[in-house]
């Protein structure tokens, strides 16, 4: 089995896209949101960034797929933003949105969305990942 290509995205563009993403939001495609849920560990990053530009109250809430199952229940009535690095598979997104209750009255933002994703809803992404680049494997700056 071939090594997957990584990709190092720099600091600059992290901020062109976050900045990017705050911009969408702003325009407020499904409703404006009253808070961000950063998903931790990848949406920490962006959701805090996304915190300041949008100036909306911040809920770090831990659920991992990937590194062990972490998953904190989360209930709210307000309209949420949730924030994560990468939709990737789609099983973090949809399990998120599926176990948590958001009354129906949220929105999902991720830097990176790749097109062959399971997860179809999300509202606001910084770029899309094409089938030629699916096999990439992504490192935003924070990581090691």
């Amino acid at each position: 089995m071939t090594q997957p290509v990584k990709h190092r995205i720099c600091w600059c563009d992290y901020n062109v896209m976050v900045h990017d993403l705050a911009q969408q939001v702003k325009r407020y495609k499904r409703g404006k949101p009253e808070q961000i849920v950063a998903l931790g560990r990848g949406g920490f990053v962006p959701g805090v960034h996304l915190s300041h530009l949008l100036d909306l109250p911040l809920v770090p809430l831990m659920w991992q797929t990937r590194d062990g199952e972490v998953n904190e229940k989360y209930i709210t009535d307000k309209h949420t933003l949730i924030v994560d690095d990468i939709n990737d598979s789609g099983r973090t997104l949809f399990d998120v949105t599926s176990q948590s209750v958001w009354n129906n009255s949220y929105s999902v933002a991720v830097l990176l969305h790749k097109r062959t994703s399971d997860f179809r809803a999300v509202d606001y992404y910084a770029q899309a990942i094409g089938r030629d680049e699916q096999d990439k494997w992504w490192i935003f700056p924070w990581e090691k």
